[in-house]
């Protein structure tokens, strides 16, 4: 199994894994100690945010052969998604099937881990496939997240910071559903204009431009 570490104020703490450690029930954000006793003997190696970075840059710049409106949403923190408006290029009443179903060989090809989600707005796309993700990296199945309904998934997949999650889960807010039926107006007076924000896009907004991610 392979860790990656991360260091925050004299704490180290595991900042991704990959499948096999999942399967041993550690995930991104536990401590190493945790980590360690959990899932046994594991190769470490340094959170480098740099080399994320240039990594998903390349990836962006393979997936122009897609699509010539390549975004990286966010560039720096979160989870990262690259997000493909690929209106114009599905020809066919199977278009967007047959187009993720294409993509997705194509990254298994070149051995990237991924979850695809297509949805007419990009935020939405990006809060279905970050909810994806999660479940992959948990050792649950994606596709569930890939049909639920974007209420039901949970605000983590909405890439809200640490603290604002654990500030709504507080109060008994964990799905997009719940946030959204506060109102925006009373969530950024408590919470901040981001979380009302974010909350539009699990609701399938279209306040970013619009695409498939």
């Amino acid at each position: 199994p392979l860790l990656v570490v991360a260091e925050h104020e004299g704490a180290r703490h595991v900042a991704d894994a990959c499948a096999q450690a999942a399967a041993r029930g550690v995930h991104a954000g536990r401590a190493l100690a945790h980590a360690q006793a959990r899932g046994g003997a594991a190769s470490e190696g340094p959170h480098d945010p740099g080399r994320d970075r240039a990594a998903l840059g390349r990836l962006a710049a393979w997936s122009l052969r897609w699509t010539p409106r390549v975004h990286l949403d966010p560039p720096d923190g979160g989870m990262p998604l690259v997000l493909l408006d690929v209106r114009g290029c599905m020809p066919g009443a199977d278009g967007p099937a047959c187009l993720a179903a294409r993509l997705g060989r194509a990254l298994a090809r070149r051995g990237s881990d991924h979850a695809l989600a297509a949805e007419p707005c990009a935020g939405a796309a990006g809060v279905r496939a970050t909810a994806a993700a999660a479940d992959m990296r948990a050792g649950r199945p994606g596709a569930d997240a890939l049909r639920a309904p974007l209420e039901a998934l949970p605000i983590e997949s909405l890439r809200l910071d640490a603290a604002a999650c654990a500030a709504l889960r507080e109060v008994n807010v964990t799905r997009i559903g719940e946030l959204r039926a506060i109102g925006r107006d009373a969530l950024a007076d408590r919470f901040g204009p981001d979380v009302g924000g974010r909350g539009d896009e699990g609701g399938g907004g279209c306040a970013r431009s619009k695409g498939a991610g």
